[in-house]
């Protein structure tokens, strides 16, 4: 992701683990505003704690924050989107990893 013109810029990434934390990880360290998304409010915490560290530690001006999502929950859902439109107003960059089955 190097030289992507990035800073400043709103993004979101989903999970706590695997490929969503890592994601999360390598945009907070290009300096964006990170939001990280999972069921589990202690994993999704822990996940932004432990992100968090490796910023302060690699002098990164990005940052990465928890909000509570369950994408199989209509509520969550909207309880979400209604509050990334009114604490980021646009979000620039999504990542929709989340997986989920048997929600037909």
């Amino acid at each position: 992701m190097q030289g992507w013109p990035l800073y400043g810029q709103e993004g979101a990434a989903a999970t706590a683990s695997g490929i969503g934390y890592e994601a999360a990880r390598l945009l907070a360290e290009q300096g964006l505003r990170t939001v990280l998304t999972a069921r589990n409010e202690q994993l999704g915490r822990e996940a932004v704690e432990k992100l968090s560290q490796g910023l302060a530690a690699s002098g990164s001006e990005g940052s990465v924050e928890f909000h509570q999502l369950d994408i199989s929950n209509h509520e969550s859902v909207q309880a979400f989107a209604d509050w990334a439109k009114e604490h980021l107003g646009q979000v620039d960059i999504l990542i929709n990893n989340a997986g989920a089955w048997g929600l037909g």
